[in-house]
């Protein structure tokens, strides 16, 4: 496939990062996560709130002192071209990425230069119906260490020693603490909890990522007159909730059966996230 690589097109079998640079060496990056969907009845890609992923994917970059050359206009442009140009004609996920280009050895963002990468990649999450998770002994750092809303790759250690020690231990992924011992998400997802009629989601202040589905859900469930409470969700509770799911862009809505061996209600996707699933794939498929 073709990518985008700093105003050029390259074949996806090229390198194209520097082990020198500091996007490599320190981790020193931001990514975003963009899904388009084949509408199979109107032969044409439907790219879901492309100007949103953009837009949470330039802000957040400021923090890493970059700037990019591409406009928001210039940016949506090129991710249209690029599913043009590989003839896309099925569901892909879209992962634009920034590293810090710079090649010296102290870990300063304030140096000037990144490198600009947009690639296509397979959407699949995975194809379980739904998930068993544990409560990992790994926590999420402070928001006042570490900027959590957005999506900078070197967080994603934490993510990533979450989730093999989870499917090490026979789960199929981990729910993650904040420091302040409350549930704040999955490893690579935002979560929900079920009671009646009443959805519970950590707030943006309990140290999660600003998930972009997270408020599509949020603004679906309003929709169905479902009560929706932004609220830190202590550990012992969640075994008490009727249904929990995860939500995001590549997982899209994901019914978790169980937490630490606990069944959550039937052990089945229940009515509150079936409705809300269905919902959400009629918005994305545009029906």
């Amino acid at each position: 496939m073709w990518m985008y690589v700093d105003g050029k097109w390259v074949k996806d079998d090229q390198p194209v990062v520097f082990a020198q640079s500091k996007g490599v060496q320190y981790g020193l990056g931001i990514f975003e996560g963009i899904r388009a969907y084949w509408l199979e009845d109107r032969e044409q890609l439907s790219i879901f709130r492309l100007e949103d992923h953009i837009t949470r994917w330039v802000e957040g970059a400021k923090i890493l002192n970059m700037e990019f050359r591409e406009s928001m206009d210039e940016l949506v442009s090129i991710i249209q071209e690029l599913l043009w140009k590989n003839n896309v004609r099925q569901n892909i996920y879209i992962r634009p990425v920034a590293l810090k280009s710079v090649q010296t050895i102290r870990p300063l963002i304030s140096e000037v230069g990144q490198q600009i990468i947009i690639y296509l990649t397979d959407p699949v999450y995975t194809i379980k119906e739904g998930l068993d998770v544990q409560i990992s002994t790994w926590t999420r750092p402070s928001p006042q260490s570490f900027p959590l809303h957005i999506k900078l790759t070197s967080h994603y250690l934490t993510l990533g020693l979450a989730a093999t020690e989870a499917v090490q231990n026979g789960y199929d992924d981990a729910l993650l603490l904040n420091d302040q011992g409350m549930i704040s998400e999955g490893s690579g997802a935002n979560v929900f909890f079920v009671k009646g009629n009443e959805l519970y989601t950590p707030p943006i202040s309990d140290g999660i990522l600003a998930g972009i589905t997270r408020a599509t859900v949020m603004d679906l469930a309003l929709a169905r007159g479902l009560i929706v409470k932004e609220k830190s969700v202590p550990r012992s509770y969640v075994y008490q909730f009727d249904e929990a799911f995860y939500t995001g862009t590549a997982i899209e809505i994901k019914p978790i059966f169980s937490i630490d061996q606990r069944k959550l209600g039937t052990g089945h996707i229940g009515p509150v996230t079936k409705l809300l699933k269905e919902d959400y794939l009629r918005l994305v498929y545009r029906k």
